[in-house]
């Protein structure tokens, strides 16, 4: 019974090596070689059927048909598809064809980092391989070109993408906190309305430093503590009016209701406090038209600054114009005064002692003898208060020297 025992177990071999191998003997048979291996057995097709490293399975026993088949190029697989010795090798740029491209966001220096899995909600993934002795030892850093819709970039790490989720990040970028968004998360920070010093939102949402229309002003932050603007807050600054626009009523806090004139073209310089000419300087000293020298009165062409001015009548005296505040005045000499009972020209209207201009009540202005004062007429009779008496007077300033009668002292011995 051993033989066809022997027989039956050598076919089942066969047919289990693929139905080409050596016989080999029993271990019952004392005379046997040991035979040689089945080499992965024969593929139906009368080939060698290739292991699934690459090569050809060695049958237990002995040495297989030895030798290695490419399975195509070299992948991520921990094994040598390409059958050059070496499993999962780098290869070498540009086509990398004889190996694997860690510096690809797919195989970050190494098999087991895929960048586009690595950073989250985030378009454009990249790779920043190791140096290039250590491609396919040591992993590289992964990074991204920007986040998506509704993503943040919350904790600033790029390798890991934009991990927050957050209804107001437009293409990874916040959204000022506050304003419209009051008591939302509007700068995807995890915080609700914090760091409100805008002056719409100063402090708190919805607490305006604007009193009203086309006004502007400032949150004023102090010195508090921590990082939170809204912890310093001091308050809002002054308000003031939006260029192009007055506060014409005085009352700010009905805003700014009327649109200021534009300001006039440049022109000449003149004594009105305003830079006339666009060169940041007002009412500035220098020849006309660059300065106010020799500029002409509005109102009267023939005065200008530095030209005479007043009168040489009387008892005045000339003066200078100069500008003043914006103002064009007569400065220095003597000016007109109230006229006076004194002999002379004190209004500089040309007339000495004017009956028209002095006062002298109810008698007028004339000379005893030389002495200019007021006297008082006699009475019908010639009478005069005591001690005066009544005698030849003239009247002041009058150049036909009319004489009349007049109460005065008594002449002297």
């Amino acid at each position: 019974m051993r033989e066809p025992l022997r027989a039956l177990a050598l076919a089942t071999l066969v047919v289990a090596c693929g139905g080409v191998a050596q016989t080999s003997r029993s271990t019952d048979d004392p005379g046997g070689d040991g035979g040689a291996a089945g080499a992965g057995g024969a593929s139906p097709n009368g080939g060698s059927s290739p292991s699934a490293s690459g090569g050809l399975a060695e049958g237990g026993g002995g040495s297989g048909l030895g030798g290695c088949f490419p399975a195509g190029p070299e992948i991520c697989n921990g094994l040598d598809d390409d059958c050059d010795g070496r499993v999962d090798e780098p290869g070498t740029p540009p086509d990398y064809a004889d190996g694997i491209d860690f510096t690809s966001p797919e195989h970050c220096g190494t098999c087991e980092v895929d960048c586009a899995q690595r950073v989250r909600l985030a378009w454009g993934a990249k790779c920043v391989p190791p140096v290039t002795s250590q491609l396919g030892v040591s992993p590289g850093d992964c990074n991204y070109t920007t986040c998506a819709v509704n993503a943040v970039d919350l904790d600033g790490d790029r390798s890991n993408g934009c991990e927050t989720e957050c209804p107001y990040a437009v293409l990874g970028h916040r959204m000022d906190e506050g304003g419209a968004f009051c008591g939302v998360d509007d700068d995807c920070d995890g915080q609700v309305d914090e760091d409100l010093c805008t002056e719409t939102d100063c402090g708190a949402c919805g607490a305006s430093c604007l009193s009203g229309p086309h006004t502007v002003a400032e949150c004023s932050i102090g010195g508090g503590q921590g990082n939170s603007c809204s912890l310093q807050v001091v308050g809002c600054s002054a308000v003031t009016c939006e260029d192009g626009w007055m506060d014409a009523n005085g009352d700010l806090t009905d805003g700014c209701e009327a649109q200021a004139l534009p300001p006039p073209p440049p022109g000449p310089e003149s004594c009105n406090g305003l830079d006339d000419d666009g060169d940041g300087l007002i009412d500035e000293p220098g020849q006309y038209p660059d300065g106010i020298d020799g500029s002409p009165d509005p109102s009267d062409s023939l005065r200008i600054i530095g030209g005479p001015c007043g009168s040489d009548i009387g008892e005045c005296k000339p003066g200078t114009v100069a500008c003043v505040s914006g103002e064009m005045k007569c400065v220095g000499g003597v000016r007109l005064s109230t006229e006076l009972c004194d002999g002379l020209d004190n209004d500089c209207d040309g007339h000495v002692d004017n009956p028209a201009s002095v006062q002298c009540g109810s008698g007028f202005c004339g000379t005893f003898g030389g002495e200019v004062a007021c006297i008082e007429h006699c009475g019908a009779n010639g009478e005069c208060p005591f001690p005066e008496m009544c005698r030849s007077a003239v009247v002041s300033g009058d150049p036909a020297q009319v004489q009349v009668d007049a109460c005065g002292p008594r002449p002297r011995d």
